[in-house]
């Protein structure tokens, strides 16, 4: 079962720029960027940390009056927990609360030391 996910499509649609991550209950996991796929498997304490972070994430959204600074337009970010759906965010002024962020900031660092090993 999906225990977290998260899909960045770039406006454009090219394929260079799409990135998918899925976590699994079990560990394992697939991220796929620049058309190739890379897999692994947490430890269960990484999963446990993950789930811990997933639920102090509120998935509240604040909207900045800020404009976007990108050359280009930023891509839509799709977030998934437990399979489902959770968050989309179009653009620049999409910006999640301290907790989600910080929750989605742990994740990606847990992920990160994972794939550098």
């Amino acid at each position: 079962m999906e225990l977290y996910g998260v899909d960045v499509d770039p406006v454009d649609d090219s394929d260079e720029a799409r990135e998918q991550l899925r976590i699994y209950t079990s560990g394992a996991w697939t991220y796929e960027a620049n058309g190739a796929t890379e897999r692994g498997c947490l430890e269960q304490r990484d999963v446990a940390r993950v789930e811990r972070a997933l639920d102090r994430a509120t998935w509240m959204q604040t909207v900045t009056a800020a404009p976007c600074t990108h050359a280009a337009a930023p891509p839509t970010t799709i977030y998934y927990v437990n399979g489902a759906q959770v968050h989309e965010a179009h653009g620049c002024s999409a910006i999640l609360d301290d907790p989600t962020r910080n929750a989605l900031a742990e994740i990606d660092a847990i992920v990160d030391a994972v794939r550098a090993r």
